[in-house]
C-alpha cells in the first residue's frame, strides 16, 4: 500500500505537523510506502527517513514569494495568514501545490492520499484528482479558519463533501464537521491522537519541593492564553516559590513584545525557552511539576498527552471534546479544568469574561501548587500513533 501525505504547512513545529510526521513513521512500521508533500522554506531541514519520498513546495521563492501559509493566524515561525492572501497569491499557491501533486501522483502512484486540514489545499487536491481515493484529517484550526474568514469557502465546502472519508479527533469535532460541511455522518471517523512514548515518558527524577516549576508548551501568543497566564501569575495565593517556563516559538513581533512586557515584573521567575526539539521538551517536562495550557481553542492538544506521560499534573481550559476523549482513553489523567471565557468570535474572548478567566486560572494554579505532591503517572498506554495509523488503514480498506 502507498500513502501520499499532504500538508500546506511545515511537517514539524505545530501539533498538526507532528501528527503528520508521526503517522508517516507509524505507517512505515507496518510496511506502507510513504510520500509527503509539504510547504517549507528553502532553508528548512526535513527529518523523514530515507524510505520516505518528499516533494517539498518551497515558499519565499520565485513561484511562492511569501512565507509558508499557516492554519493559525499566529504560527511559531514566520508565516502568511490565509486572510491576507490576495487573489494572485491564491493562484500562486494553487499552481505550486497542484504541479507538485501531479508530479507526486505520477511518480509515486499512491493508493490513498491523506490530506491534513479540511481547508483550501485539501479542496484543491480533491478537485484535481477525482479518481484517487482521498481522506483528510481535521485538526481543529481548519474549522476555526473556515468559520472566521471567507476564502473560497463554497469551493472548499463542495470539495470537502466529495472526500471519500474524513478523520476527526473526537465526538464533538465530528458533530461540528458534520454540520459545518453538511457531510454524511457515515464518512466521518474518530481517530484521536497518539504520542511518542520513546521520547515522552516519566524518568522518575527527584524534583525540587522548594520551587514548583510550571511549564507551558505551544505557540507564544495571546490565543494560546499566554497573556492570561502571565496575568494570573500576579494573582497567585501561595507561599511556595514558583517558576514558569514557556517553550515555543512565535511569529508576531508586536504581540510577543506585549507578552515579554507582561513577564518583566517576575524577573527570573519567568523564562522563555524558545522552540525546543521533542527530546528537549521531554527533558523540560521531567524537570517540571505542573503543565499549563490555558488556550482558547484546540482540537486535541498533543502536548497534554505528552506532559501526562512524563508524570505532570495538568491544568488546562475545558475545551469542547477534549475532556471526554481523555477520560475515555487515559486512566488517572490528573487534569484540572478551568472553564474558558466566553468568546466574541471563535478565539477572541470577551474582555469581561477574560478577567474572570484570569482569576479562576490563578485560583486553580494556587490550589494545585498548595496541595502539590508526587502524583501517580497517568496511564497513556492506550494512546499511540500506531493505533491511529491502524484506524486510518482499516478505514481505507473499507472504501
Amino acid at each position: 500500500m502507498k500513502i501520499l501525505n499532504i500538508s500546506a504547512q511545515k511537517p514539524d513545529s505545530t501539533g498538526s505537523g507532528v501528527y503528520l510526521s508521526e503517522l508517516v513513521n507509524s505507517f512505515g512500521k507496518i510496511g506502507i510506502e510513504n510520500a509527503v508533500i509539504c510547504g517549507i522554506d528553502k532553508n528548512d531541514t526535513l527529518h523523514f527517513d530515507q524510505k520516505t519520498k518528499v516533494y517539498p513546495v518551497y515558499f519565499h521563492g520565485e513561484n511562492l514569494p511569501f512565507s509558508v501559509v499557516g492554519m493559525s493566524d499566529t504560527m511559531p515561525y514566520d508565516s502568511t495568514r490565509y486572510k491576507d492572501l490576495t487573489a494572485e497569491m491564491q493562484s500562486q499557491f494553487e499552481k505550486a501545490f497542484i504541479q507538485m501533486a501531479e508530479k507526486a501522483v505520477k511518480e509515486f502512484q499512491p493508493d490513498f492520499i491523506l490530506c491534513h486540514h479540511l481547508y483550501f489545499l485539501t479542496a484543491l487536491i480533491r478537485e484535481h484528482f477525482p479518481n484517487v481515493k482521498i481522506g483528510a484529517v481535521c485538526h481543529g484550526t481548519d474549522i476555526r479558519q473556515f468559520q472566521k474568514i471567507s476564502l473560497q469557502n463554497e469551493r472548499i465546502k463542495e470539495n470537502i463533501q466529495k472526500l471519500d472519508t474524513v478523520f476527526v479527533l473526537h465526538q464533538e469535532q465530528k458533530d461540528t464537521v458534520q454540520k459545518l460541511f453538511d457531510l454524511d455522518e457515515k464518512k466521518i471517523f474518530i481517530i484521536g491522537v497518539g504520542y511518542n512514548n520513546h521520547i515522552f515518558h516519566h524518568k522518575n527524577r527527584k524534583k525540587s519541593q522548594e520551587e514548583i516549576q510550571l511549564i507551558f508548551a505551544g505557540k507564544i501568543c495571546e490565543k494560546k492564553g499566554v497573556a492570561c497566564l502571565l496575568k494570573a501569575m500576579g494573582r497567585l495565593q501561595t507561599d511556595k516559590k514558583i517558576k514558569l517556563v514557556l517553550a515555543g516559538g512565535y511569529s508576531d513581533e508586536e504581540e510577543y513584545q506585549r507578552i515579554l512586557d507582561l513577564a518583566k515584573p517576575f524577573g527570573n521567575r519567568v523564562e522563555f525557552l524558545g522552540r525546543l526539539s521533542q527530546e528537549e521538551l521531554a527533558e523540560k517536562y521531567n524537570e517540571s511539576h505542573i503543565f499549563i495550557l490555558p488556550s482558547f481553542f484546540e482540537g486535541l492538544p498533543l502536548v497534554v498527552i505528552e506532559a501526562l506521560s512524563c508524570g505532570l499534573k495538568v491544568i488546562m481550559t475545558n475545551l469542547p471534546g477534549v475532556k471526554g476523549w481523555i477520560d475515555a482513553n487515559v486512566k488517572n489523567s490528573m487534569i484540572s479544568y478551568v472553564e474558558p471565557p466566553k468568546m466574541n468570535h471563535v478565539d477572541e474572548p470577551n474582555p469581561e469574561a477574560e478577567e474572570r478567566f484570569i482569576t479562576e486560572l490563578a485560583d486553580c494554579i494556587s490550589c494545585t501548587v498548595n496541595t502539590y505532591h508526587s502524583f501517580q503517572t497517568a496511564d497513556t498506554s492506550d494512546v499511540s500513533w500506531d493505533s491511529v495509523a491502524g484506524k486510518i488503514c482499516s478505514r481505507y480498506r473499507q472504501l
